[in-house]
């Protein structure tokens, strides 16, 4: 694939594990048809005089039909490179030959890095230390340059389309609000119910380029993040600013309308992770961000330890993992699951992908399908800290408790979001004579059942105990069978011996143990294998036992958790927290933890 004697040539010295040495490529300018070549040279990345350089983020792409590239040792871009006695040609992938030529000055040098150019592939040393220190390389770049790959199905027309848009519609993640630059013209385009004034032409490409394989890469969202505010996306000789084209998208998937972009659900959790960090400075949980992520490709699967952990606020050296390309899959999950659990004090990655048959299954599988688009999270374990202890032999102790008994397992089967397959799914689950049950809460026990359809826990959203599920939860109305469709996508609907519903994974059987774990949002499905031993199944939705019921109990007399009206400095807007009945006085701390401080209990880093 490529000759030794480049990366010989231009060594890298091994200075202070802080202090990163790269190589960085000086591109000769040329016409489209002309060969490629550049001058290839080492500097420091803390260097004060560093180079300015851009980075290309981009896919590699298939290995067959290769494109060949010159490169003459040393930071001289003169005339005559092709001549230099050093010369090596490297072979390079159709997709990076293709964007290095459009990416080209005519006339004058272009200073780039390229990770498979300036990286050596088959120095295993190297990629693990590059791997460490590849966000500082996206930051100090001047710029990022996204390449989607050449012009193609009008995505000319496209960037246009969305330049545009984004000229003239301001996007708000944070608020979930849009807004017009200009006041002074019309407003209607910033209304969630008015369609974005796309032709066919433009709506059709724009999902042709949405579909492109850069969006499907693992590696790209730590490359755009680190250099979301001087990132620019090209396409062809077309280019637009990344802020400006996560801003058009946002757009117009607030404006929800399906006929722009066709099952776009997957763009959304493409785009959160940029918008949350974009409007807020906040970066994503590590769970979330691993959802966020679960169905974007990587070539090996490491890289979804390697490249998504510092991408959630937590740099590799802090969990106290280096890369290592040389130890089996299997074990660098484990050791990440066992180095995030000591570092967050949370489970919260335990159960939420489908399980890896051949291993532990506390760990993630790592060559597997996610296990389902539930992603709800409660206040099961109250924000106790996990207590943990790995036993070997791939056995990890937990403490928690076992509230509830698997008795009943119905599959929620729906082939499509259609308004018929839904409400024959919702019959065929309801169990008979519900309308005259009551649930163990005390609340009826057909609200809770269409609570637990839609996986409703926020006290904001939740109904009095008395309110008609009927008048509460309409199961035809169509914002409610959409949330039943995606929220029971690849579970079941599990009844307990104890007389609660739950949404639980595909794989609940009876007899499994639904459980509450310090340190774990959400409920869980174990199974158990033997005496005092389980095996994870999945995590789980529970109506009525979010808020620590399970380990604490109920609330003390006078006590309950709900909404409160607040009114301050001019605002007035609503709030959850625990109020007094009998004094009316409400607060933020639980009164079932009285008498405990908080560096007791509760979860401190994530």
């Amino acid at each position: 694939m490529k000759p030794a004697s480049i990366y010989d040539q231009v060594p890298l010295k091994r200075g202070r594990p802080s202090q990163l040495q790269l190589r960085l490529l000086s591109l000769a300018g040329g016409a489209d048809d002309e060969p490629l070549a550049a001058h290839i040279y080492a500097t420091s990345l803390d260097e004060s005089d560093l180079p300015i350089f851009e980075a290309l983020s981009y896919v590699w792409g298939p290995t067959n039909a290769p494109g060949k590239i010159t490169l003459v040792p040393g930071d001289d871009a003169g005339n005559a490179i092709e001549a230099a006695r050093h010369a090596s040609t490297l072979e390079v992938t159709a997709n990076l030959a293709s964007a290095l030529k459009h990416l080209r000055y005519p006339d004058r040098a272009r200073v780039l890095w390229v990770d498979a150019i300036c990286i050596d592939q088959s120095n295993l040393v190297e990629r693990n230390t590059h791997v460490q220190k590849m966000g500082e390389v996206y930051e100090a770049a001047s710029r990022v340059l996204i390449w989607l790959g050449p012009e193609a199905d009008d995505s000319t027309l496209v960037i246009k389309a969305l330049s545009s848009l984004s000229s003239k519609v301001m996007c708000n993640h944070a608020l979930n609000s849009m807004q017009m630059i200009d006041q002074n013209m019309d407003r209607s385009l910033a209304h969630p119910l008015v369609p974005v004034p796309f032709s066919e032409n433009e709506s059709r490409g724009l999902n042709k380029l949405l579909r492109r394989p850069w969006f499907g890469r693992l590696w790209v969202i730590q490359e755009a993040i680190k250099g979301s505010s001087r990132a620019v996306l090209v396409c062809g000789h077309s280019s637009m600013l990344w802020s400006s084209f996560t801003n058009a998208l946002f757009c117009i998937l607030k404006k929800d309308l399906e006929d722009e972009i066709e099952e776009c659900d997957w763009i959304g959790d493409f785009l959160e992770p940029f918008l949350d960090i974009h409007n807020t400075g906040a970066w994503p949980s590590m769970d979330n961000f691993m959802r966020n992520t679960r169905m974007m490709s990587c070539t090996d699967h490491r890289d979804r330890i390697y490249a998504v952990a510092p991408l959630a606020g937590v740099p590799l050296n802090k969990l106290k993992i280096t890369p290592d390309y040389s130890l089996p899959v299997s074990e660098v999950y484990k050791n990440f699951m066992l180095k995030w659990i000591d570092f967050s004090q949370t489970l919260g990655l335990m159960g939420v992908f489908e399980i890896n048959a051949a291993g532990p299954s506390w760990i993630p599988g790592y060559n597997s399908s996610p296990q389902c688009d539930f992603w709800t999270h409660s206040e099961a374990c109250c924000g106790i800290a996990a207590d943990v202890k790995y036993l070997g032999s791939n056995k990890l102790r937990v403490a928690g408790v076992q509230f509830a008994t698997v008795e009943g397992v119905k599959p929620l089967l729906m082939a499509e979001c259609e308004a018929d397959c839904i409400l024959s799914c919702v019959r065929n689950i309801t169990p008979r004579g519900i309308q005259s049950k009551t649930y163990p809460t005390g609340c009826r026990a057909s609200l809770a059942l269409a609570a637990t359809l839609v996986c409703a826990l926020d006290p904001m959203d939740e109904p009095d105990e008395d309110t008609d599920p009927d008048d509460r939860y309409d199961i035809e109305d169509d914002d409610f069978m959409k949330l039943f469709y995606v929220s029971g996508q690849g579970r079941s609907l599990a009844t307990t011996k104890e007389g609660y519903y739950v949404l639980a994974p595909k794989d609940t059987q009876p007899g499994d143990a639904v459980c509450t774990l310090l340190g774990l949002e959400n409920h869980i499905v174990l199974r158990p294998v033997g005496r005092r031993e389980y095996r994870v199944i999945g995590q789980c939705f529970v109506h009525g036992l979010n808020f620590g019921e399970s380990l604490l109990g109920d609330f003390p007399t006078d006590w309950s958790r709900g909404k409160v009206h607040i009114e301050e400095g001019g605002e007035s807007y609503w709030t959850v927290d625990f109020v007094n009945r009998k004094t009316g006085k409400a607060r933020g701390k639980d009164p079932r933890f009285d008498g405990i401080r908080h560096s007791e209990i509760f979860c401190g880093n994530e």
